[in-house]
Formats: structure tokens, sequence, C-alpha cells
């Protein structure tokens, strides 16, 4: 009785053990599984991307506070006199609504 029982569970568990290399061949196949050196690679690139898009955007808000306080100059010394409003610099950052995440 305790020798089949033993065989069961070995019998069982090389089941296991051949169902969950096969399912790792089919998802290597499958192209789900990474290597290590390709998966770092990949998030160093996006890593790059985002460190870009962040140059970008430091640019982009250095340029808009350079050039914005002589917009705003020109706007208000052309006619016509009755015109919108504009702050000449940013409100402080609790004046500042929150963007709604819908």
């Amino acid at each position: 009785m305790d020798a089949e029982l033993i065989r069961i569970v070995l019998g069982g568990g090389i089941a296991v053990i051949i169902g969950a290399i096969g399912k790792f061949i089919y998802d290597l196949r499958s192209g789900r599984v990474i290597k290590e050196d390709s998966a770092v690679a990949q998030w160093k690139g996006i890593a790059g991307s985002r460190l870009e898009e962040i140059r970008e955007l430091r640019r982009e808000l250095t340029w808009y506070r350079t050039y914005y306080p002589r917009l705003w100059h020109a706007y208000r010394l052309l006619p016509p006199d009755e015109k919108e409003q504009f702050p000449n610099v940013p409100p402080p950052p609790e004046q500042i609504a929150d963007i709604p995440t819908d």
C-alpha cells in the first residue's frame, strides 16, 4: 500500500514537472518569455525615452518662463483696452486647481 502511494505521488510529481517544462517551452517559442539581457535593454530604452521626455518638457517650461512675461507685457500695452487680464507669473501651487482624472 505504501509503495503504491509513493508511486502515485512520484508519478504525479513527474507529470507536473513535465507539464511545467512543456508550458515553459511553449511560452518560450511564443515569445512570452524574455531573456534577462533583452529585458534590461528594453527597460533601459524605456527609461532613456522618459528622461528625454523630461528634458524636452523642462526645455519647454524654461522657454515659457523666459518669453511669457514679454508676451504679457506686449499684450497689456496693445489695444483694445477692454481685454482679458492674465497674470504675468503662475499662481502659487496651492491656488492651482487639481486636474480631474476621469
